[in-house]
């Protein structure tokens, strides 16, 4: 096949190479290097289609230029000459002239590199065939315009026409017959008019020197943050054999006409990064119509994925993750991916802090922030799970020798019956329970509760912080993107745009108000399906229960544990449960919010994040709010007891209800991150297994497939979705360590656990399954920064609760406040039964005792029912007082951004202003403020 390349020149309307029938050059065609003749492209004015209202193909005017007036199409045609697309098509070995050599560096023919795959298949029809490779619009294919094949290539061609007249540079491979791969290179002049359209910053060739800096500001912020943490630094080594952190310098947004005063301007090849030019070419492609004149709505790469006209679009990975010829892995690997497999993504280097700004560097400030994120929450977990594990070890070195247990535990006091069938039962059955209870349920747990309050406001600000160092360090802060329409976005009419003039798709108001009214009424059945399933559930527990007390011998285990028993099963139902109608609701709320039909990603992704989140905090929370605030709270006396269903109402038993709600947080937390962990690491390992015994896995093995071949068949593409459920994994894990720490002081520990391997499996997920995502940017983490800070504040009031409430500790400390000790407390929360032995009394309620605070015989709220309500209410108004005021004195003495990134940004826009300004000249490449003359003193105050 003979190579067709040469100089491109740009029409108005197709773009087209010509070339002798014979395949000589035609008139104006030079030799190339390797002598053969290399066609130049002219431009021949062909009739462009475009779609009408109908969406059918029609044919744009005013006649073009050679064609006679009158003349149809069929002569037109034949009177043309012979027409090539522009884009070279061919095999690889057509392509590179049988060394693939190039193409396994990916590099172009023509040795420039790589920036971007497109890949569709190869069309099976003949027509849609030929047309992709002669680019001609003939009659046969305005005959089969409603052809979907049809539509598709006219489409391809189209866009890779607009992209070749944007001065980019395109080959197109068909590979074994199946596929079809187009590379793209982007030449340096055309990466920096885009990044200049984009603002993107760039780092400045003069710089402040830091050792003539007073200030030093970076060197004395990272000092800071490294002071925040060196309680753990023994857990953590902070260097890499040849993973070094970059060096501190500033930028400024790119400007053409100054480019001297860019670092690298000199060299083209160098000035951009492989990160840069993705991000670069990404922008390129999601600008560029594939629409004819009028359709300037039909624009951008995702659309084109999405109609089906390509079924892929990727940068490329600078190498595999791991050379086939390594037989362990080197200490200094050479490329950027495999630097990040040896020191990130592999689970043999979980102690080891993240090299976050390689990961900048190689996937961009979106991908890097989550890390970041993980990471620096993770951190914080280290402090408060040693403390909960201390908590723990409180507990469990006292609940032996405690008085009030050995009292219930050499008690014979005879109990009512729990149930309307259930026999009477002794008080020292629940002996393992009540002291195991006082594991969970003690003093520490008081301050446990507090610390946790203060730390959780704490994280969120000094999360903040953080991530305003990253921002500045990344160059992202105050980033601000010109977001295009999402390509699924339909809109029926045309409405002017009052900044820009254009008439653009429009969706009415009052039809996305209609759509939000359905979507209300669907996530409020779904909400009602949980309290359906909680309801179902407590029915199950009281069935249960009764069942055990009334089916088991007397004194067996079983019968003496219950309530234990039941509250297992139950919560293992409860996490089945929640497991599903995540799954479920989870694919309905992406549903109707592709209904709701948004017309940008960023608010497709925040209605999406409040349906999915708002839905998860109800159905995994629910049976905890219910355990925690209701459960026991009305159950009534002997002989006027309050029923439900028409069973009696679930009561706590005499060490209450926080152990069940410990039970609960620890089967639903841990269930949750066992089956999130088995999805990420267990499934993926199955899945790899059985691609290598496939035919595409097989594929892999041929000596001949390339780097964009092998990255098609082995990666997945990168989740639609990005990181938005990783973030809700870890978010709805907040919520269990602070909403109800005071039930699960370990909850902070296991947390910690599993976001250490988090860290790992997302990082491997990302160096080895997926493809590489476009090099995105991002200030912070977005919505889910309010969630959290929200969840903060909520947990104050939950965990006031819980222990004024829920545990037994308030109870405690009045009657040692009253009595000096603990003595007669067993006896004091068991009050004898106000029911008399009369004809017709219920025999299980006479003759016994109950657990309240009520009043001995009469069954009357009392002297110490009142005094310990109103020394929950005072702790519970103190608590929340006392937090609340230390969480705001803390956001107020602690800015968002810190000083020196202020003062930092401030000389940053300085020194971009005296260089970039066009009346100053150039400067010394190393240089200090007062090299240009001293800023206002107020500025740097």
């Amino acid at each position: 096949m003979k190579r067709r390349t040469g100089k491109v020149d740009v029409g108005d309307n197709y773009l087209v190479v010509t070339a002798d029938d014979d395949g000589a050059a035609a008139p104006g065609a030079s030799a190339s290097a390797d002598g053969e003749s290399d066609t130049h492209v002219q431009v021949s004015q062909l009739p462009v289609l475009t779609e009408d209202a109908d969406g059918d193909l029609v044919e744009e005017k005013p006649i073009p230029e050679g064609r006679r007036e009158n003349e149809d199409d069929e002569d037109w045609v034949s009177r043309m000459p012979s027409t090539i697309a522009a884009v070279p098509t061919g095999t690889v070995l057509d392509l590179y002239k049988g060394s693939i050599q190039l193409a396994k560096e990916r590099k172009m023919s023509t040795g420039e590199r790589v920036d971007y795959i497109l890949v569709h298949a190869t069309p099976k029809d003949e027509l849609a065939l030929k047309l992709l490779s002669d680019g001609i619009l003939t009659d046969a294919v305005r005959d089969r315009q409603h052809d979907n094949q049809i539509k598709r290539a006219i489409k391809r061609v189209r866009f890779e026409n607009k992209l070749v007249e944007e001065g980019c540079v395109l080959e197109r491979e068909i590979s074994d017959g199946e596929i079809v791969f187009v590379r793209i290179h982007v030449p340096f002049e055309v990466m920096a008019k885009e990044a200049e359209s984009i603002r993107l910053k760039k780092r400045l060739r003069a710089q402040f020197d830091p050792f003539n800096d007073p200030e030093n500001i970076l060197d004395n912020m990272r000092e800071f943050f490294m002071r925040q943490t060196r309680w753990f630094d023994f857990l953590l080594r902070w260097r890499w054999p040849d993973v070094q952190e970059e060096d501190d310098f500033y930028s400024a947004k790119f400007r053409l006409k100054r480019i001297d005063q860019f670092e690298n301007s000199e060299d083209t090849l160098r000035f951009f990064t492989d990160g840069e030019r993705s991000l670069l070419t990404h922008h390129i492609l999601r600008r560029t119509p594939y629409g004819g004149a009028g359709r300037d709505d039909q624009l951008g790469i995702e659309k084109m994925i999405n109609n089906g006209s390509y079924t892929d679009a990727f940068p490329l990975h600078d190498a595999a993750h791991k050379d086939p010829t390594w037989d362990e892995i080197p200490e200094n690997p050479v490329s950027d991916r495999q630097k990040l497999y040896r020191w990130w993504g592999r689970f043999a280097v979980w102690y080891m802090n993240q090299p976050l700004d390689l990961v900048y560097r190689y996937y961009g400030a979106k991908v890097a922030i989550y890390f970041a994120w993980l990471g620096h929450y993770t951190k914080w977990l280290w402090f408060p799970g040693i403390f909960g594990v201390l908590v723990f070890i409180f507990g469990l070195a006292r609940f032996q020798s405690q008085t009030d247990s050995e009292e219930i535990c050499s008690s014979k006091k005879v109990m009512c019956s729990l149930c309307d069938t259930c026999d009477k039962w002794v008080l020292n059955v629940v002996c393992d329970s009540y002291k195991i209870s006082y594991i969970f349920d003690n003093e520490a747990t008081l301050v446990f509760a507090f610390f946790m309050s203060i730390w959780a406001s704490a994280y969120t600000d000094g999360w903040r912080r953080y991530n305003a160092l990253l921002a500045y360090d990344w160059d992202v802060m105050d980033f601000e993107e010109e977001e295009p329409d999402r390509p699924q976005f339909k809109g029926p009419f045309l409405k002017e745009n009052p900044v820009t003039g254009k008439m653009e798709p429009s969706y009415p108001a009052y039809r996305r108000g209609m759509k939000y009214l359905v979507t209300g009424l669907t996530l409020f059945s779904f909400l009602t399906l949980v309290i359906i399933v909680l309801v179902a559930v407590i029915v199950y527990r009281l069935a249960v229960s009764v069942a055990l007390f009334d089916g088991s011998e007397e004194g067996s285990y079983i019968q003496e544990n219950a309530t234990a028993v039941t509250s297992v099963t139950a919560a293992i139902l409860n996490l089945i449960s929640i497991i599903l109608l995540n799954k479920i609701y989870g694919k309905v709320a992406v549903i109707l919010t592709e209904w709701e039909n948004h017309r940008k990603e960023s608010r497709y992704q925040s209605q999406l994040a409040f349906k999915i989140f708002l839905f998860q905090f109800v159905n995994s929370y629910s049976s905890l709010f219910y355990i925690a605030f209701f459960k026991g709270k009305f159950t009534g006396k002997p002989g006027d007891y309050n029923t439900f269903m028409g069973f009696r109402q679930d009561e706590c038993p005499p060490y209450g209800c926080l152990l069940e709600l410990t039970i609960q947080l620890i089967v639903i937390m841990i269930g949750k991150q066992t089956m999130n962990n088995f999805q990420e690491v267990v499934i993926p390992a199955i899945s790899a297994w059985r691609f290598r015994r496939s035919k595409r896995g097989q594929a892999l093995g041929r000596d001949n497939i390339l780097p964009w071949e092998r990255e098609l068949l082995k990666n997945v593409t990168y989740p639609k979705m990005g990181l938005f459920y990783e973030y809700l994994e870890m978010v709805i894990q907040f919520g269990f360590i602070t909403l109800f720490v005071a039930a699960f002081p370990l909850g902070p520990f296991f947390a910690l656990t599993n976001n250490i391997l988090e860290i790992r499996v997302d990082a491997r997920k990302h160096v080895k399954s997926f493809r590489r995502p476009p090099w995105f940017l991002a200030e912070d983490i977005g919505v889910w920064q309010r969630i959290m800070e929200t969840i903060s504040w909520v947990s104050v009031i939950t965990n006031g609760l819980v222990i004024a409430f829920t545990s037994n500790i308030i109870v405690k400390l009045v009657w040692r406040y009253k009595t000096g000790s603990l003595v007669g407390f067993a006896d004091r929360i068991t009050p004898y039964t106000p029911l008399e032995d009369v004809l017709g009394a219920d025999p299980r309620q006479v003759n016994c005792s109950y657990t309240s605070l009520r009043e001995p015989i009469t069954g009357e709220n009392g002297t110490f029912f009142y005094e310990v309500t109103a020394a929950k209410l005072a702790f519970v108004i103190v608590f929340e007082h006392v937090v609340f005021f230390s969480k705001y004195i803390m956001q107020e003495m602690i800015p968002d951004v810190p000083k020196g990134v202020r003062i930092s940004i401030m000389k940053e826009d300085y020194l971009a202003k005296m260089l970039l300004d066009e009346h100053i000249g150039t400067v010394d490449h190393t240089t200090t403020p007062a090299d240009f003359g001293q800023p206002e003193t107020d500025a740097f105050a």
